[in-house]
């Protein structure tokens, strides 16, 4: 996961999402070199199943623009700010609405 959303993001932004100050442990992380504490795993998970979601519909690009922009259904928040609060199903909720075509 954390290969993943560090590819795709950054290891910067991946530090945001699982709400650590180094983002370097991000690194550690893909490389298997620690485990992430148990929220950060959560928020990487959260952050990874959303990314699925709208990657079985759109491009890689379209996908990382929608989690990075701002989303009238999260209050304008991006979906990767909000998923970073915890706020992992109205990530979801606004997801299958895009998936859908509502957004």
């Amino acid at each position: 996961m954390a290969s993943l959303l560090q590819e795709t993001f950054s290891q910067r932004v991946t530090a945001h999402i699982t709400g650590v100050d180094d983002h370097r442990q991000v690194g550690r992380w893909a490389r298997e070199r620690n485990a992430p504490r148990i929220d950060s795993e959560s928020r990487m998970r959260a952050a990874c199943q959303v990314f699925a979601r709208i990657a079985n519909c759109e491009n890689e690009h379209i996908v990382r623009a929608w989690m990075l922009g701002m989303n009238p259904q999260l209050d304008d928040d991006s979906p990767i700010g909000a998923t970073a609060e915890g706020r992992f199903k109205e990530v979801m909720a606004a997801a299958r609405s895009f998936q859908l075509g509502d957004l």
